[in-house]
């Protein structure tokens, strides 16, 4: 660590790694300990991680590796507060916010692949109502794989979309979190529906990545969203759109209806006992294709959602492809009376 200090250019910023001054989970740090039946060891943590993050001039945790365990307690975020204070990025935590003057991020997700498809991923996230602040996670990838993606990514976005070091990013966050007066009214705030298609996001947008896959394609003259069997389609509500407990939504599906297989639905809902602390509620149907080769509107009325982006790529509802090439040209999100 000292070599790399000693060698840092303008370009380097030092965070520290998984969790902190060492690999562990710290949700499993608070009561109730399933595993050990120990006391909290959350001060324990503490005191060591400020050791080091004073030794080596570290002020932010680049990545909270929950695994299994539960996310960070209120106490636990307080103790990151305090020796981290300028911002962790986690998996099991809100989308955005701050916490006792320390910001936080949700990483999004993991980019693997060559950097022109890791570009594509990032400027398909990065679509929606401005400003949007990602992090993502990459694993033993070259300098040049960095470079590569940053051109990639500027020849498709432009100036849209700007990589900056960890530090400003959650620097970022903390500013527009903290000073509601400066954010933009979204033109989704007041709107009784929001719809996304290939062509066009107005509220909804299509997420990418992993499990996520899609092409782009045309049917009959029409654009779709081609989803392969056994994956997903994610769907990203406009923040401002929605939050929870304003009353039911309907959810409506426009596809083709060509070959055969089920059509199902999982949401992100309050009902915390279902699938994932609620991430992955079931809809309540599910659709049979018939191969009529018409286009067919189904519509899910669900009373209980969340949309807090707890699903992969911070999407608030997937819908799964049981069985062949699934087609879709639209989707809207409507709020109840």
């Amino acid at each position: 660590m000292a070599w790399a200090r000693e060698r840092r250019s303008s370009n380097d910023w030092f965070v520290a790694g998984d969790s902190g001054a060492g690999y562990l989970n710290p949700g499993y740090l608070t009561l109730p300990r399933p595993h050990s039946g120990l006391p909290s060891g959350l001060a324990a943590w503490e005191k060591h991680c400020r050791k080091f993050f004073e030794q080596w001039d570290l002020s932010l945790t680049g990545f909270v590796i929950d695994g299994f365990a539960p996310g960070l307690s209120p106490e636990g975020l307080s103790a990151y507060a305090r020796f981290s204070p300028d911002g962790i990025v986690g998996q099991k935590i809100g989308r955005q916010g701050v916490h006792q003057g320390m910001p936080y991020l949700r990483m999004r997700t993991d980019l693997d692949g060559q950097p022109a498809e890791a570009a594509s991923r990032l400027y398909q996230l990065s679509r929606g109502t401005p400003p949007r602040f990602l992090v993502c996670r990459s694993i033993l990838k070259a300098p040049a794989w960095y470079v590569q993606l940053e051109q990639e990514l500027h020849r498709l976005a432009g100036d849209q979309v700007q990589i900056v070091d960890l530090y400003t990013l959650l620097w970022l966050v903390r500013e527009y979190e903290t000073n509601q007066t400066c954010r933009p009214v979204s033109p989704y705030a007041n709107a009784r529906e929001v719809s996304g298609t290939p062509a066009r996001s107005d509220g909804l947008t299509a997420l990418p990545g992993g499990d996520g896959q899609f092409a782009l394609v045309e049917r009959n003259g029409t654009r779709c969203w081609s989803v392969p069997k056994n994956r997903y389609l994610y769907l990203d509500v406009d923040d401002s759109f929605y939050r929870a407990g304003s009353g039911p939504v309907e959810i409506e599906l426009h596809y083709l209806d060509t070959g055969v297989g089920r059509i199902t639905l999982q949401y992100d809902s309050t009902d915390t006992k279902s699938a994932m602390a609620g991430a992955y509620k079931g809809g309540p149907k599910a659709i049979s294709r018939t191969a009529t080769g018409q286009w067919r509107k189904e519509v899910f009325r669900v009373t209980d959602p969340r949309f807090n982006g707890s699903q992969n790529s911070e999407a608030d509802f997937r819908f799964h492809n049981g069985g062949d090439e699934l087609l879709i040209r639209a989707v809207r999100v409507r709020k109840m009376e």
